[in-house]
């Protein structure tokens, strides 16, 4: 018992004392990065959802931030994640996916990526739906 404490405050000051040494980004340490607008020409500022407007409004938004309806191949859910496939990654607008409500975007390759929203993807995904015509 006493070595396996022992080992934990070894283990954390160590690892502490290396992040902080060597400013290692590790996850919630990451620098923020500067708001810049990247606004693509059916991607305006005043669309983008607050709080107080609909979830059908936020999916209008994601839709629009993932490059409209066109660009849009295929749309795929688990729990957290939207899964997509996209006909032109340069239509993607990072900043307004996080301002609709995205977490982080992970681009897998040329045409695949994954929108990191959390628990309520699957409303999302169903109002997407709903908005692009495919249910």
């Amino acid at each position: 018992m006493c070595v396996e404490v022992a080992y934990f405050f070894i283990y954390y000051f160590v690892f502490r004392w290396t992040i902080l040494k060597f400013n290692l980004m590790t996850v919630g340490r990451e620098e923020s990065s500067p708001v810049t607008l990247n606004v693509h020409e059916d991607t305006a500022i005043a669309d983008i959802p607050t709080p107080d407007k609909s979830e059908l409004q936020a999916a209008e938004q994601m839709v629009k931030a993932l490059g409209g309806k066109e660009n849009i191949k295929s749309l795929d859910n688990c729990v957290t994640r939207l899964r997509l496939t996209i006909a032109d990654m340069g239509l993607i607008d990072e900043v307004a996916i996080k301002r609709a409500g995205g977490i982080a975007v992970v681009k897998l390759d040329q045409n695949t990526l994954q929108v990191i929203i959390g628990t309520k993807v699957i409303a999302l995904r169903r109002d997407m739906d709903n908005y692009m015509g495919i249910c």
